[in-house]
């Protein structure tokens, strides 16, 4: 959930989701700070995969302030 940005997500097993929280001169985009819900039933399983700028060699990096939802799969 993205409190300031006024977004939550409501997965389903397989989806996933990327974001970009910093703008194009390396800031944060405040809108971007985000935390979990609690779980009230079931179980909850997360994997992050934390992506670095300049970390590529030769890879151009483009930052935008869109979110992507995205489902396994599909």
């Amino acid at each position: 959930m993205w409190p300031y940005a006024g977004v939550s997500v409501f997965p389903e097993k397989g989806d996933g989701i990327f974001w970009h929280n910093l703008y194009t001169d390396t800031k944060t985009d405040e809108l971007t700070l985000h935390r979990a819900c609690g779980v009230l039933l079931g179980n909850k399983w997360i994997a992050n995969k934390w992506i670095g700028m300049n970390t590529s060699v030769g890879f151009k990096h483009t930052f935008r302030k869109d979110i992507h939802i995205g489902r396994k799969n599909s």
